[in-house]
């Protein structure tokens, strides 16, 4: 395996990582979160639908974007997309039940686009260097960055929530996003 190859798998099973990792915070702080505003556990599955719809909706029209900027930009994109959307929710409990529900909808459109850009920016930028005789290994490899991140979500969150609260764990997760993005 040459230099750059090995660059461009170890950088995008990182960013693989840390967009699942991301991606994951809302459903690991969530009873933290319904616990301390107040709302309904039901809330939390209209969120999961927000975010469901905004990753389809990503899905479909990154393409044309990863096609003008690339893959590295979007994957950029894609942990920005992370970091504003976990830091959104910080203020969501300040404003009463309509501002929280309209900041969790704002946080699941960008948390859920941010996610959905992770894995066709990294397949955009592994499959620029990827010999195909090696492709169906390199991918996997990447691919192992989601069940490293989904644990280390489920490890770290519950954690950070004790420590510092949901939403220093949100603050806490937006700065990885951030200084994965850079």
């Amino acid at each position: 395996m040459n230099r750059l190859l090995a660059i461009a798998l170890a950088s995008m099973f990182g960013q693989h990582v840390v967009s699942t990792v991301g991606r994951n915070v809302p459903p690991v702080v969530a009873p933290a979160i319904l616990a301390d505003i107040g709302l309904p556990a039901a809330s939390f599955g209209v969120f999961i639908a927000v975010l469901s719809f905004a990753s389809i909706f990503f899905q479909v029209g990154c393409g044309a974007f990863m096609s003008r900027y690339g893959g590295m930009r979007m994957n950029q994109v894609s942990l920005l997309l992370l970091v504003v959307g976990l830091l959104v929710a910080v203020p969501v409990g300040f404003g009463g039940e309509a501002a929280a529900l309209a900041l969790f909808a704002l946080a699941a459109v960008l948390i859920g686009g941010g996610g959905a850009l992770a894995t066709p920016a990294n397949s955009h930028v592994l499959g620029r260097h990827a010999p195909p005789r090696l492709a169906p290994l390199l991918f996997s490899l990447k691919q192992t960055g989601a069940p490293l991140g989904f644990m280390a979500v489920g490890l770290a969150g519950p954690w950070l929530v004790g420590m510092f609260g949901w939403r220093g764990a949100c603050v806490a997760f937006a700065l990885l996003c951030a200084a994965g993005a850079l």
